[in-house]
């Protein structure tokens, strides 16, 4: 049997909850958009830096953690070029 989610049943909730930095919030903003407009009701746990983001793709916003570019070095803040290097 395939899963709901496969035979386009709406109305599932989903729950995303995501570091919070940009290359990854941001990447799965499209596939909540989408999950939404499908008619699936999508609650997104991330830091309060993306909350309008989160809403503009339509999920509901759960405030969790804090930015992760609070913790890096700050050479990293600025050139995030480096963090591939490490």
């Amino acid at each position: 049997m395939k899963h709901p989610l496969f035979l386009g049943v709406a109305g599932m909730h989903i729950a995303f909850i995501c570091l919070p930095a940009a290359g990854h919030v941001n990447p799965t903003l499209p596939v909540v958009a989408e999950l939404v407009r499908r008619g699936h009701r999508v609650t997104y746990a991330t830091s309060a830096k993306y909350a309008d983001a989160v809403e503009s793709a339509g999920a509901v916003f759960f405030p969790s953690g804090e930015d992760l570019a609070k913790f890096l070095p700050q050479r990293l803040v600025r050139q995030p070029r480096l963090l591939a290097h490490q």
